[in-house]
C-alpha cells in the first residue's frame, strides 16, 4: 500500500463519518493549511519538469492544472470578471515570487532564507484562499516566474519547496480522506471509475511497454495529484464534493488492487 493511500485511508477513518476526530469544524479551520499544501505541490511539480521529459511527466499535469482553473472561474463567474480576477492572482502571485527570489539571493544565512522562501509559499496559498482561485494555479504561477529568472537563488528555493512539500501533502491527503463521504452511491461509481482506470492502465502498458511514474519527475504519486486537482476544485466549488468522495474512494481501492496483482504476479 502506497502512503498516500494509507493517508487518505487514516482521514477517512478520523473524519465525520469515523472516529469524528477531523469534525467539519476542524476541517474548516484547515481550509486555509489546505491551500498552502496545494499551492506547494503546484511550486514542485514545476521545478520537477527540467530533469524528465515525455507529455505524460511534463505537460499534461500543467495542463490539468491550468485548464481546471480555468473552468472553474469561468463556471462562477461571467467572462470579464474571470478574466480579472485571475488576473489579480497571476499578478499577486509574481510579485510574491520576485520578492521571494530576492530575498532568498540576497546575503542571508540559510535559516533567514529559508523563512523567507517558506513566508512567500504561506503568503500564496493565503491568497488562493482569500481570493477563492486555484491554489495549485497560483503556485504553478509562482514557480514559472521563478523558473524565468536568473538562476542565482532558484536552486535554494526549489529545495524550501520540497522541504515543506512532505508534510504539507500529508496534511492535504488527509484532510480529503476526512472530507470523503462513504455511500452506496459513492462506493458504486469509485469502483466503476477504478475498473475504467485499470482497463485503461493495462491498454496503455501493452502498446508502449511502459511502466506510469511521478508526475512531473517530483516526489507526487499520480494518486497525490489527482486528490489534490479534485481537493483544489472542491475547495472552490462545494458542488464538486461528491467527485472528491469518488476519487479518494477510486484512488484507495485502485493502490489496493495494484498491491493485490503484483503479489499474484511474485
Amino acid at each position: 500500500m502506497r502512503l498516500a493511500t494509507l493517508l487518505l485511508m487514516t482521514g477517512i477513518v478520523f473524519g465525520p463519518q469515523g472516529l469524528a476526530v477531523l469534525t467539519p469544524g476542524v476541517i474548516e479551520v484547515l481550509r486555509p493549511a489546505v491551500a498552502v499544501a496545494l499551492a506547494v505541490l503546484g511550486v514542485t511539480i514545476v521545478f520537477g519538469r527540467a530533469a524528465y521529459g515525455g507529455f505524460w511527466r511534463t505537460q499534461l499535469p500543467s495542463s490539468l492544472i491550468l485548464a481546471g482553473a480555468v473552468a472553474l472561474v469561468l463556471l462562477n463567474h461571467d467572462a470579464v470578471a474571470a478574466m480579472v480576477i485571475a488576473g489579480q492572482a497571476a499578478g499577486i502571485a509574481i510579485l510574491l515570487a520576485v520578492a521571494g527570489w530576492m530575498l532568498s539571493s540576497a546575503k542571508a544565512g540559510d535559516d533567514e532564507r529559508r523563512v523567507f522562501a517558506i513566508a512567500v509559499l504561506l503568503l500564496i496559498g493565503g491568497v488562493a484562499d482569500y481570493l477563492s482561485v486555484s491554489a495549485l494555479l497560483l503556485g504553478w504561477i509562482a514557480a514559472t516566474a521563478w523558473r524565468l529568472m536568473p538562476a542565482k537563488g532558484l536552486a535554494d528555493v526549489r529545495l524550501d519547496a520540497a522541504y515543506v512539500q512532505h508534510p504539507t501533502t500529508a496534511l492535504l491527503l488527509i484532510t480529503a480522506g476526512a472530507r470523503a463521504e462513504v455511500s452506496w452511491q459513492t462506493t458504486l461509481m469509485a469502483g466503476a471509475a477504478c475498473a475504467f482506470a485499470l482497463a485503461t492502465l493495462l491498454v496503455v502498458r501493452r502498446r508502449q511497454h511502459v511502466l506510469v511514474g511521478n508526475v512531473n519527475g517530483v516526489p507526487v504519486a499520480p494518486a497525490a495529484f489527482a486528490v489534490a486537482l479534485v481537493m483544489d476544485a472542491a475547495r472552490l466549488d462545494p458542488r464538486l464534493a461528491l467527485f472528491l468522495s469518488v476519487v479518494v474512494l477510486a484512488v484507495s481501492a485502485f493502490d489496493l488492487m495494484s498491491d493485490f496483482g503484483r503479489a499474484r504476479a511474485i
